[in-house]
């Protein structure tokens, strides 16, 4: 491998084209040096696996992003709609 194509220069190419948050290149970067310092090289392979395990979100996360005040919104707004079709089909 070149160093042209290195996983830190990709990386690094990832982060500046914007396609990576800064959290998430550091997180990648340190599981990056972390196999280096164990194995002694790095391949692609372990810059894809270090990226799937950081960009990999679980069903939990979309759920947990609604605040309790988005909540509150929520359950008002389907309380006034029932109200209203129970108003208006009476």
């Amino acid at each position: 491998m070149s160093d042209s194509d290195s996983p830190f220069r990709l990386l690094a190419r990832n982060y500046s084209s914007r396609a990576l948050a800064r959290d998430q290149y550091v997180e990648i970067r340190r599981l990056l040096l972390r196999k280096l310092q164990k194995k002694g090289r790095l391949v692609r392979e372990d810059l894809k696996a270090a990226t799937d395990s950081v960009l990999d979100t679980g069903p939990d996360e979309k759920a947990s992003r609604y605040s309790a005040s988005d909540w509150a919104i929520i359950i008002l707004g389907l309380t006034a709609a029932i109200v209203l079709g129970l108003v208006l089909y009476s």
